[in-house]
């Protein structure tokens, strides 16, 4: 009797068993079928992965970040860490209306910015994005404590935004010349902290954020950190100004024309000898642009590195050894 019951309770679990492995296999075909025809991969048992060759994140790309978190769009990282508000309270009424600033550290590869955001204010230094703070939400209550959100719009821009007004750039052929840089220093040379040698072909450049961009006065570059190797012969953007916006156009109604950014653009000459002591030797000119654009780093440079084919026409001297003095060395 106990023997049988064991049987008959055994062909039950066979049989739950087999109902239940044909039931998942056709529902396993089923949600495989289905999750490839909606363009997907499944990766795990019943986890679908959607890969579509034309998916993108829409842009602009609008983003709510609560207070104290932080949110990653592509290779850029938002951290809403503080607020300073001083909005009329809804309960309240004032007699001004107050404003609100939101403080979002704004971070990818190659920045690294506390940003403070007022709403409509663009954070444009932070290329190929613009960062736009559209709310802060809720409106203050005087007997609440608001779970402050930032709602900010991302647009990822072109990259032509810097190559096209710079292949226009129109160069002063009047001011071309020489410099020259100890090697393994720091240059102090624009937009470059520090130049290493690293064989007679090429070095490497280390720009930073410790240089200043010329404008009505000297004011710092929007920090960042880049680096980037150069070959003989290479050229690339060590300086750019863009005075317009500063406030010069304003002060002087009488210009007759706008004044557009202007680059500081070089060229790697390699290595020379200058009183028995090695350098590295440059040819520098200086170009304006057709267009008003942003002066952002390190885009300006990234996106300038062997853009133009620059001539050594040596003036105000026609040579190297002329313009250098008698002790240059080949």
């Amino acid at each position: 009797m106990k023997t049988r019951f064991l049987i008959i309770i055994g062909i039950i679990i066979i049989g739950v068993i087999i109902t239940l492995t044909i039931g998942t296999l056709e529902y396993q075909t089923e949600y495989d079928q289905n999750c490839h025809d909606d363009g997907g991969k499944v990766t795990g048992f019943l986890r679908c992965t959607l890969i579509r060759e034309d998916f993108a994140l829409p842009n602009p790309f609008i983003v709510e970040i609560p207070f104290d978190q932080t949110f990653q769009y592509k290779d850029l990282e938002l951290y809403f860490y503080d607020i300073e508000d001083s909005r009329c309270p809804l309960d309240v009424t004032c007699v001004w209306e107050g404003e609100v600033t939101a403080m979002i550290h704004v971070r990818n590869q190659t920045h690294k910015i506390a940003g403070y955001f007022t709403p409509n204010y663009t954070l444009s230094y932070i290329t190929p994005y613009n960062v736009t703070l559209i709310d802060i939400q809720p409106h203050p209550i005087s007997t609440e404590k608001p779970n402050y959100i930032a709602t900010l719009e991302i647009v990822t821009l072109e990259d032509n935004i810097f190559t096209e007004p710079m292949k226009n750039a129109v160069f002063d052929e009047n001011v071309g010349h020489y410099d020259y840089l100890s090697i393994n220093n720091n240059p102090n040379m624009m937009a470059m902290e520090k130049i290493k040698l690293q064989d007679d072909n090429s070095i490497n450049v280390e720009f930073g954020q410790n240089n200043y961009e010329w404008s009505t006065g000297y004011k710092p570059i929007p920090e960042f950190e880049y680096s980037a190797n150069f070959k003989v012969n290479d050229t690339f953007v060590v300086l750019c100004v863009n005075i317009g916006k500063d406030g010069y156009a304003d002060a002087h109604p009488d210009l007759s024309k706008p004044y557009l950014p202007g680059l500081g653009i070089v060229k790697y000459l390699g290595p020379i000898i200058i009183e028995n002591e090695p350098v590295l030797l440059f040819w520098h000119e200086s170009a304006s642009l057709q267009i008003d654009m942003p002066c952002s780093y390190p885009e300006m440079i990234h996106h300038s590195i062997n853009l133009w084919q620059l001539q050594e026409h040596g003036l105000p001297t026609d040579s190297i050894e002329n313009a250098l003095g008698s002790n240059y060395q080949n």
